[in-house]
């Protein structure tokens, strides 16, 4: 007998991650200008992505203990309302320094609720539809990181010119 795949808890993490893939990717094209604009080298601009990637690799070890011993569902949700803090804070950092810890935080962030959610997937997805289950979590993923990034561009675009009137 077949077990239902589009469960509650499915559908939502689902949900959740193609909102963190699509926040992520937005972030990519963006944040270059955005980071200039506050007076930024080509140094620090360089370092806005380096920050994020090492924390996002520093994390992962620490996510993987905590996924051994802490409810998963406290996990995910803690991604990713970390995750919409470290996004939403990013307009009102004026300094690069700021913006720079920011960046190294939210890199930990995405390292958190990018491990909590693939977990959680594995954990929710019967067994017998894990390759159906886990080809849809991916998928949205990959819709996310092909929608953001036009949609962060026009976004950009947009708050400039609004903000020059």
């Amino acid at each position: 007998m077949n077990q239902p795949l589009w469960t509650k808890s499915f559908t939502l993490l689902v949900i959740a991650n193609l909102f963190v893939f699509m926040g992520f990717q937005m972030l990519i094209p963006t944040i270059p200008p955005y980071i200039q604009s506050l007076g930024a080298s080509g140094f620090e601009i360089g370092l806005a992505t380096s920050l994020f990637s090492i924390g996002a690799v520093i994390i992962r070890p620490f996510i993987g203990y905590f996924l051994e011993y802490k409810e998963r569902r406290a996990l995910v949700i803690i991604g990713a309302v970390g995750l919409l803090l470290f996004t939403v804070v990013y307009p009102i950092s004026q300094l690069v320094f700021i913006f720079l810890f920011i960046r190294l935080l939210h890199g930990i962030g995405w390292g958190w609720s990018t491990t909590v959610n693939g977990t959680a997937a594995v954990d929710i997805v019967p067994n017998q539809r894990l390759g159906e289950g886990m080809g849809y979590f991916g998928l949205s993923a990959t819709i996310g990181m092909i929608i953001a990034p036009s949609l962060g561009i026009f976004l950009f675009q947009l708050l400039s010119l609004y903000q020059q009137y």
